[in-house]
């Protein structure tokens, strides 16, 4: 049985959803992580990692994706991270 359109679209819904909620906490653990860095006196920006980052997903990446959309993505959320923990230093209250 062939699926319709709408059951295509319910179920990237559903992913997306998903996504949402996972976005959101590896924001909380990035902000998790700032207090460490705090503490430790180190800065937000840590290039090393974010290039090992990208490294490991590059490496993991199966596709249909391309590592160039890849990239792209995880620079934003990467990007967003680093804005979060710059606000949360700064005490400004989170904006949504």
């Amino acid at each position: 049985m062939e699926m319709d359109l709408n059951t295509y679209r319910a179920r990237i819904d559903s992913i997306d959803d998903i996504l949402l909620e996972l976005l959101n906490r590896r924001l909380k653990y990035a902000l998790e992580i700032n207090q460490i860095k705090l503490e430790q006196g180190q800065t937000v920006l840590d290039s090393s990692r974010e290039q090992k980052i990208m490294e490991r997903l590059q490496a993991y990446n199966e596709g249909p994706i391309s590592d160039e959309g890849m990239k792209k993505i995880f620079t934003t959320i990467i990007a967003e991270s680093r804005r979060l923990m710059e606000q949360n230093r700064n005490n400004e209250p989170p904006t949504k």
